[in-house]
């Protein structure tokens, strides 16, 4: 090859290079601005907690976001106020305001102290289940009933270490922006939904698949300050231990028996170590049921909060 020509496609590669490199920094600016321009942040005795409310009546459910995840998690229910803080270490709300899941359950009710808040539903979704089960047992008069979903709820680790490219900002950026515009929404559901049964009913739902893409881009934790949650999260769910005796209020537990990333196994027993708790499987869903299942899981949620708001009036 002539040196004329190694020169041509070095000239491509520098300004290819160069041209990711400006679309990044537009981009994750882009990202970075609308993150901090869609939440508030309380200043609690726990610490400061960024929060964003969801829904403008009913009785208000507290969401405690999985791992990663933040304020961002869009999970609205019609007829309640869906109450989403960032976590401790997630989003604009730091680690210092609660590391372990009692500290998180406290900070939750300081939250709610200064939202002037009495009580609340609490639904725990994947890793932020262990703060949520802590706030039932910690804080039962404030607690109208208890939803673990898809819930660590015993010691967890993962098989391996988190990729060098989910720590690297522009590594991050770089591969999920590449995933998100080369592969077919279908191929891009598929690294994250196996079965197809399961993408089909996000695909036929032009909502279901922004939130899919909305909680694919909270996997760019170090760009938008999610990895010291994230890394505080696998910390603590390799210790961890919960007062499953001290739950007393109404329970709800949901699992998908397709669940490859917290077994199903691990509900059953949640079901089996809080008295009365009821325990729902959905039949071939995973942990991307949130999305796929929405609306049975919301159907469920409803109508175990109704009931349970009943027989307490009773």
């Amino acid at each position: 090859m002539s040196r004329r020509w190694l020169v041509v496609i070095l000239g491509i590669v520098i300004l290819a290079c160069l041209g990711t490199a400006l679309v990044y920094q537009v981009d994750a600016q882009d990202r970075r601005e609308a993150l901090g321009s869609g939440s508030k942040i309380a200043q609690t005795s726990s610490g400061p907690i960024e929060y964003r409310i969801l829904g403008s009546d009913g009785p208000m459910i507290a969401l405690l976001h999985g791992g990663p995840g933040g304020y961002d998690t869009e999970w609205p229910m019609p007829g309640y106020r869906v109450l989403v803080p960032s976590r401790p270490g997630y989003l604009r709300t730091p680690l210092s305001t609660g590391t372990t899941p009692v500290q998180q359950a406290d900070a939750l009710a300081a939250l709610l102290d200064t939202l002037a808040v009495e009580r609340i539903a609490v639904i725990g979704l994947s890793a932020g289940g262990p703060a949520a089960i802590e706030f039932a047992a910690r804080h039962r008069s404030r607690t109208l009933a208890l939803v673990a979903l898809e819930a660590v709820s015993e010691t967890f680790s993962l098989p391996a270490e988190i990729p060098f490219f989910l720590r690297s900002d522009f590594a991050g950026w770089l591969f999920i922006t590449a995933m998100e515009n080369l592969l077919s929404t279908d191929t891009l559901l598929s690294t994250v939904i196996p079965a197809a049964a399961n993408r089909n009913l996000v695909l036929a739902d032009s909502t279901k698949i922004a939130a899919a893409k909305t909680m694919m881009w909270q996997w760019w934790p170090a760009a938008t300050g999610r990895l010291d949650g994230l890394l505080n999260d696998l910390e603590q769910l390799r210790t961890l231990e919960l007062p499953y005796a001290d739950v007393k209020v109404p329970t709800l537990i949901i699992h998908g028996d397709a669940d490859a990333a917290v077994p199903v196994t691990t509900s059953r027993k949640l079901a089996e170590r809080i008295a009365g708790a009821q325990l729902q499987i959905i039949p071939q869903a995973d942990h991307f049921m949130v999305v796929s299942h929405e609306e049975l899981i919301k159907s469920l949620i409803d109508d175990f909060l109704a009931s349970s708001a009943q027989e307490a009036r009773q």
